[in-house]
């Protein structure tokens, strides 16, 4: 079976069960620490597919690596991936946790890209937008500085761009006048 698509029925069992037992917030907190550590030790991979390691070193690592100490949830999830020998796959569970649990809870994160600090009333205004169109949304406002772009703003929500910079407009005219030449 693919791997995307296992890791993806891991990840949506786990949020099922957390949302019935009422701790997908804190299962969420956990899945965070735990992709964050993937990041930060990249040996981690390796040492979950150690064949030497037993089921339990596993299984500790793993919540040791979530931040210790996890709700029932995390700890039988965790079981389950070591009792079906899907530790190869626990990066990309822990990352289709979060897409999942984002999703169900409308979390928004935006990159707001300007050549000057943008006031706080712009991005309140970016913020009321999207809840216009999500009236539940949470929404997490990245704002970022960058001269390069000249004026306007990028906004950026997970792959989608609006490009609305003076050097996206620049660029743009100057392709069309090499083109009509």
């Amino acid at each position: 079976m693919n791997d995307s698509l296992l890791s993806t029925r891991y990840a949506r069992a786990l949020l099922l069960y957390a949302l019935e037992r009422k701790v997908a917030p804190e299962v969420y907190g956990e899945m965070k620490t735990l992709a964050d550590s993937f990041f930060q030790v990249p040996a981690l991979r390796q040492a979950l597919q150690n064949p030497v390691l037993s089921s339990m070193e596993k299984r500790n690592l793993m919540e040791e690596a979530a931040g210790g100490g996890v709700s029932i949830p995390t700890h039988r999830f965790f079981e389950l991936v070591v009792s079906q020998r899907r530790e190869s796959l626990l990066q990309r569970m822990a990352w289709q946790f979060i897409k999942l649990y984002q999703q169900h809870f409308h979390i928004f994160h935006l990159r707001l890209t300007t050549a000057v600090e943008a006031t706080e009333t712009i991005c309140q205004r970016i913020v009321q937008l999207i809840r216009r169109v999500v009236p539940d949304a949470q929404v997490d406002l990245l704002d970022e500085v960058d001269p390069d772009i000249l004026g306007g703003f990028i906004l950026q929500l997970d792959h989608q761009v609006i490009d609305a910079s003076v050097r996206s407009q620049l660029n743009d005219l100057q392709r069309k006048l090499i083109d009509s030449n």
